[in-house]
């Protein structure tokens, strides 16, 4: 937090204004770090950062740089990073598109081109197609097709990278959210989500930077970033806490996902490991009592996300009461039983907090994996 220099109330990090009195506050240069951290995995400290300005103007050497297109469309369009490469560099993204040494774009939408000129400060670009431009009005409003798509993209810079590839300095745009007009709702907490993830596993990156021109977009996304981050320090540090204690598991479900609660019931009940959820048909006065009790008393709160789900006010109230215990050292888990866009008042909850996609099927496989995963059993 920061403190206005008028008015002295706390505001958040990276206003461009105080809420409170009105005083505007200069915005930063181009070229400036809105926001960096380093994250500790187990291939060393990794840094993070998001910057404010021209990516073609960076002044050091970039090992990849990712681009975002349309599907088989790479027209250098005015005022977009695709026109600036060519213009800048010479880049002529058509040409690499041709015949790039990895191509996944028939599966997964994204590709890799061959190394570049030594002359050039960038080695590679990497390219994901988020839209079809004659489908763009519905395509880039779809959880289903766009999700996925973010998380192939990172999964293509593991297998350049077991391949040798080197991508230890790594820049990339908002995906999506310029021409393309994808919303930065539906984008932003999957490609948080996706990075952190990638930088853990992956052991070749050292540094990733976000950047962006849109002040205003690159600016929500640091908030955003630097939000996400906190909150998983936070659970990270809860879910150390509760290894020592035996874990207690509310499910927290619609009653018309009754089978996948049934489903995780089962599973949890093999791996003996403790668990609740409100079985159907009790009492109106004891559901509520029991609900309350088992809230309070669980380890790990996991939550079926679905599209019934976010219209059940029986579940929002119970992440309401499980946010309660968050900093108490519960474990919250949204697990995402379809794909779907959270919902405003559910995003209120969970945009910050890592989920997990338990699709596509076999799904009762990965909801297996998930729990050998988080328990260790």
């Amino acid at each position: 937090m920061r403190v206005c220099s008028d008015c002295g109330l706390e505001i958040p990090e990276f206003s461009l204004f105080c809420p409170y009195c009105g005083k505007q506050f200069p915005a930063p240069e181009k070229g400036s770090c809105l926001y960096s951290c380093e994250i500790q995995t187990e291939n060393g400290l990794k840094e993070l950062s998001v910057m404010y300005g021209d990516i073609t103007e960076m002044t050091f050497p970039i090992d990849l740089l990712g681009i975002s297109a349309y599907s088989y469309s790479y027209a250098p369009a005015p005022r977009t990073l695709i026109r600036a490469l060519e213009e800048k560099y010479g880049i002529q993204v058509s040409e690499l598109a041709r015949r790039p040494p990895f191509d996944l774009r028939e599966k997964a939408g994204c590709w890799m081109s061959e190394e570049l000129p030594e002359e050039l400060p960038i080695r590679r670009i990497a390219c994901t197609e988020m839209v079809s431009y004659s489908n763009r009005d519905t395509e880039r409003s779809d959880p289903a097709l766009l999700l996925p798509r973010i998380a192939a993209y990172f999964s293509l810079l593991d297998i350049a990278s077991y391949m040798g590839v080197p991508i230890e300095v790594t820049v990339l745009p908002l995906f999506g959210m310029g021409r393309q007009k994808i919303s930065s709702s539906l984008l932003t907490v999957p490609l948080v989500n996706e990075t952190v993830a990638f930088l853990k596993r992956n052991r070749s990156v050292k540094k990733l930077i976000y950047m962006d021109l849109n002040l205003e977009r690159i600016t929500r996304f640091a908030m955003q970033l630097s939000n996400s981050l906190q909150l998983m320090q936070i659970q990270e540090r809860q879910s150390r806490t509760n290894q020592a204690k035996e874990p207690f598991v509310f499910i927290s479900y619609s009653s018309a996902d009754l089978d996948k609660a049934l489903l995780l019931d089962r599973l949890l009940e093999k791996h003996r490991i403790a668990h609740w959820y409100a079985k159907q048909g009790m009492q109106p006065g004891l559901y509520s009592t029991q609900i309350v009790k088992n809230i309070q008393r669980c380890t790990h709160f996991i939550c079926l996300i679905s599209h019934k789900a976010m219209t059940s006010y029986h579940v929002l109230n119970e992440l309401n009461l499980a946010f309660d215990r968050l900093r108490d050292g519960v474990v919250m888990v949204p697990y995402f039983i379809e794909e779907c866009e959270l919902e405003p008042a559910f995003q209120y909850y969970l945009s910050t907090i890592e989920w997990v996609k338990g699709t596509p099927p076999p799904m009762e496989a990965r909801m297996e994996n998930f729990i050998q995963t988080m328990f260790g059993t």
